[in-house]
């Protein structure tokens, strides 16, 4: 503590009023100023104690109060608290620095029912050293929870969850025996997620802390299903169906569905088309009135689309006519759109024939072709002018034909044909002769050698001149 001390001198001339003029003179220090009359001079000497500041002494209570504890400070003065406390049994500590000003008193609050907690309140001096507050009891039991403290919402689609000021992270289970999760905007809320049996019916959650539990039975409505969870099987035929399959106990139920197509143009369930890609939104009803519920399918109906073919060929054209089947979209004759587009390729790969036009009864004609020669016809479904579905191929060879070209072409055939046999039947009768000309030749030298023999006189008869 600082104190502060005062000296004071007065002096006063009681002379005749006249003037007086003193000579300057140098002052030690230590001397007294020099003062004229009516004058009067005061000197004041500070002196700082070197004496510690004693601690504070303070104290507190603690009261049990809704959701948790009431720490109120008594005997102290203005200035900053460190207040921990800690669950008994626990290590974890939860600290807050309070600073108490105009109140004495601060709730602390998110705290476990039925369960005791040890505190320790501290005063921070100016020279930072803490001051233990002096308290009446080590530990102090909360309250107990009543339903009223428990406030059920959907934080989340699909949950049911349970926000208090109380801390129930403890123990909490429910008669589905799933577990609870925290909710992500908020972490005074537990969640558990919902099954299929639960909605429509009745769900109970039991809360223990400590000594103490709570029952809460809850009524899921139809507010907490998530759309996504209903099952909602993609349409793979025409005219297009969609039959969502909804919780088991939810008997009042249904779904009207709008579509949109590729365009954004609005169609009926019952008017969809093949080969086209649909956006259909449903609004979930209960006993037929609109709730806040909504869900989407996305999905395309391709159809399986069976060409059955017959050809008729002359020796310049090929007809070639199909009829259209299919499981999946069984009024394939009443779709408008689906056409078809033919081609034929001959073995010599000169290219594509499409045909200029083909009827809607599924037949393409094909003329200007040659004759005797084979082509691979392909027909090819389309559906808004884009291509669907796989092509049907079929070989085809035209018929021979009677025209000039045509008997050239066979009769140089025949020619070819002929030449090569003919050459094959030379070359095997020319090596058999061969084989027997070599045997007469042997034969006719061993006659001519015998005719000799027999006849000299014929050989001397030549010899004379």
């Amino acid at each position: 503590m600082s104190a502060t001390s005062s000296l004071t001198h007065t002096s006063k001339d009681t002379s005749p009023t006249t003037s007086i003029k003193t000579p300057s003179t140098t002052q030690n220090p230590t001397s007294l100023p020099l003062t004229h009359p009516n004058t009067t001079v005061t000197t004041t000497t500070k002196v700082t104690s070197t004496t510690p500041t004693p601690s504070t002494q303070c104290s507190y209570t603690v009261t049990p109060i809704k959701f948790g504890l009431q720490i109120d400070i008594t005997g102290s003065t203005n200035g900053t608290y460190s207040i921990d406390i800690t669950e008994e049994g626990q290590r974890e500590i939860r600290s807050s620095v309070v600073y108490f000003a105009n109140q004495t008193s601060h709730g602390l609050k998110h705290l476990k029912p039925c369960t005791e907690y040890e505190h320790n309140v501290a005063f921070n001096e100016s020279d930072g050293r803490e001051t233990p507050c002096q308290k009446t009891e080590k530990k102090t039991r909360t309250n107990a929870m009543s339903k009223g403290d428990i406030q059920v919402n959907n934080c989340r689609p699909g949950y049911v969850c349970y926000q208090s000021d109380w801390d129930i992270s403890f123990s909490l289970s429910s008669s589905n025996h799933v577990s609870s999760e925290r909710c992500t905007s908020d972490d005074k809320t537990l969640c558990i997620k919902l099954g299929n049996n639960d909605y429509c019916s009745d769900l109970t959650t039991t809360f223990t802390s400590g000594s103490c539990s709570l029952n809460l039975t809850t009524s899921i409505t139809v507010d907490y299903i998530n759309p996504s969870d209903i099952f909602q099987p993609v349409p793979t035929k025409l005219p297009a169906q969609i039959e969502p399959e909804f919780p088991i106990n939810c008997r009042n139920l249904s779904i009207d569905y709008t579509c949109l197509d590729e365009l954004n143009e609005p169609k009926n369930l019952t008017d969809l088309e093949p080969f086209t890609d649909y956006i259909c939104t449903g609004q979930i009803k209960n006993n037929n009135v609109n709730t806040n519920k909504a869900t989407t399918v996305r999905f395309r109906v391709d159809c399986d689309l069976t060409i059955n073919t017959k050809n008729r060929q002359t020796n310049t054209s090929i007809e070639l006519s199909w009829d259209t089947t299919s499981q999946n979209c069984p009024d394939v004759p009443e779709l408008k759109n689906l056409n078809y587009t033919c081609s034929c390729t001959d073995s010599n790969q000169k290219g594509p024939i499409t045909a200029d036009k083909h009827p809607s009864g599924g037949t393409c004609h094909f003329t200007g072709l040659q004759p005797f020669t084979s082509y691979t016809c392909k027909v090819q479904p389309t559906y808004n002018n884009k291509d669907v579905s796989e092509p049907k191929e079929v070989a085809v060879k035209t018929e021979p034909g009677t025209d000039a070209t045509s008997i050239i072409r066979y009769l140089v055939s025949f020619v070819f044909m002929a030449t090569s046999v003919a050459v094959m039947v030379y070359i095997s009768k020319f090596y058999g002769k061969n084989k027997q000309s070599k045997d007469d030749v042997n034969e006719d030298v061993m006659l001519e050698t015998l005719t000799i023999y027999e006849n000299p006189q014929a050989s001397e008869n030549e010899n004379s001149p």
